[in-house]
């Protein structure tokens, strides 16, 4: 009898083990299940289709949703709660959704994800930063008043929105927008993972990029800046490209050259305060070669004139995204305060410009491609006009400055417009890049409007219209509020 009571205790005693060591190691298969890695949450990856991601979690709800800017959104929940969001390049919220789209952002919501190191959404912010060291910068958001915190050794590959009950999650200065001190009950909101998609899905690019460093990699000639005078200097380059620096009476002027300056490509007007030697200039590289540029920028508080007003006011900052020879139409802005990932958006822009404009390399225009910087224009209207007028022996067609007069049109119904000029070369050139942005346009959405037009000048001495986009800002919380052919509310 005490063998069958000790055989019955060591049994049990066994399953208790057992059980003990199935339950951990459930827990770990549930945890590696559920970890949130440099291209995936759970079993949902980047680069999977919204079909793969549903096979993936078979037993959630994956429902169209929209965030603050319109942007269509999957959304994946299960008894009422949300687990995730997905963005997989769709547009168009009024759309259902496109299983065969492959995403590129996934947002997560829900504490069961966790970081390798154990962070997840609506942790305390102290507690992550016991993690990976101290908060860095709490950042709000110009438009939607989101913040975002970056900590000294967190991966590069994650943001981390945050929030905090009742109040914001940073303590900010007054009329400042960053911060390095929280609020003692500031937690993650959510954590973010993207990628930037391949343009135009088999594409034979190689995107990459270079950078020059004003702070290293300038030389300013010997005497230049003495008595007062203005200085020139010449920055390192890539390809057939190197970058001038001038000072004017009150602007501080950044060029992109050839070095026997037959092509100039201006980059940005800033103020004279402009701290350009903390600031590095991207080049962006198609298969080795610089087809665009992108900086980031002060944007100020102008005059009646559309100038920079002095004494200087500083109201935000955006990257500027300049083509370069054969790309003069890739001329965009991106705000730096509105969301996460904001440079690799405005890479973006200059990849799909590129690739819009080499069909043959895998971009195309039939659909293949993601792009949404910017809208075609139909030039043939345009055009025919121009030669109606050229048989009647109308002279303005001989002039780029009243051709231009008439695409711009009749100034009404706006506050401002500034139209530039880009030629090629600085001496006499047979094409002219413009660009008209008509802003505080009298319209419910729209708040601006920008097209730039490419002119050519045929054997006959006419300027014609060669080629013609067009993009636009929303009015304030009626969507975008960069420059892009994204609808508005």
């Amino acid at each position: 009898m005490n063998s069958l009571m000790k055989l019955i205790v060591v049994f049990a005693f066994g399953t208790i083990l057992f059980a003990i060591a199935f339950a951990g190691n459930t827990n770990l298969y549930a945890q590696s299940r559920n970890l949130i890695t440099q291209d995936a949450v759970g079993q949902v990856r980047l680069g999977m289709t919204v079909a793969q991601a549903r096979r993936a979690m078979p037993r959630y709800q994956f429902r169209r949703t929209s965030d603050g800017e319109g942007i269509a959104l999957v959304e994946i929940r299960r008894r009422g709660r949300t687990y995730m969001t997905l963005y997989a390049g769709e547009e168009d919220p009024s759309k259902t959704i496109d299983n065969t789209a492959r995403i590129e952002q996934i947002e997560v919501w829900n504490s069961i994800y966790r970081t390798p190191r154990g962070v997840y959404p609506r942790m305390r912010l102290s507690s992550a930063a016991r993690i990976y060291g101290r908060v860095q910068e709490i950042m709000m958001s110009e438009i939607e008043s989101r913040e975002y915190a970056t900590f000294a050794n967190q991966p590069s590959h994650l943001t981390f929105r945050v929030q905090a009950f009742g109040r914001n999650a940073g303590i900010y200065p007054r009329g400042q927008n960053k911060t390095t001190r929280a609020a003692s009950n500031a937690y993650i909101f959510s954590i973010i993972i993207s990628q930037r998609p391949t343009s135009g899905g088999g594409s034979n690019v190689g995107f990459s990029s270079q950078y020059t460093d004003f702070s290293k990699d300038c030389n300013t000639p010997d005497g230049q800046g003495d008595d007062g005078g203005h200085i020139s200097s010449f920055c390192k380059g890539y390809g057939d490209y190197r970058l001038h620096v001038f000072d004017t009476a009150t602007t501080l002027e950044i060029n992109a050259e050839t070095p026997n300056e037959e092509k100039i490509f201006h980059v940005a007007s800033q103020s004279l305060a402009y701290d350009i030697e903390q600031k590095r200039l991207e080049w962006r590289m198609a298969n080795g070669k610089p087809f665009a540029v992108i900086l980031q920028v002060n944007k100020y508080r102008t005059n009646e004139n559309g100038l920079i007003a002095y004494p200087q006011t500083v109201v935000g900052s955006y990257y500027t995204v300049k083509g370069l020879d054969g790309y003069e139409e890739i001329d965009y802005k991106v705000d730096i305060t509105r969301q996460p990932n904001l440079l690799q958006r405005a890479r973006q822009m200059a990849d799909d410009a590129y690739m819009k404009k080499n069909p043959s390399m895998g971009g195309g225009s039939g659909g293949g491609s993601s792009n949404t910087a910017y809208q075609n224009v139909d030039v043939n209207q345009i055009n025919q006009t121009i030669d109606r007028a050229a048989r009647r022996g109308n002279n303005w067609v001989k002039s780029p400055m009243q051709v231009l007069a008439r695409l711009a049109g009749d100034f009404n119904e706006m506050k401002s417009r500034m139209i530039q000029l880009n030629s090629p070369s600085s001496e006499n050139s047979d094409s002219i890049m413009v660009t008209v942005t008509n802003d505080g346009l009298m319209d419910d959405s729209v708040r601006s409007e920008k097209y730039v037009y490419k002119l050519e000048k045929t054997s006959r001495g006419v300027w014609k219209v060669t080629s013609a986009q067009k993009s636009w800002k929303c009015q304030p919380n009626r969507g975008h509020q960069d420059f892009s052919a994204v609808p508005c509310n």
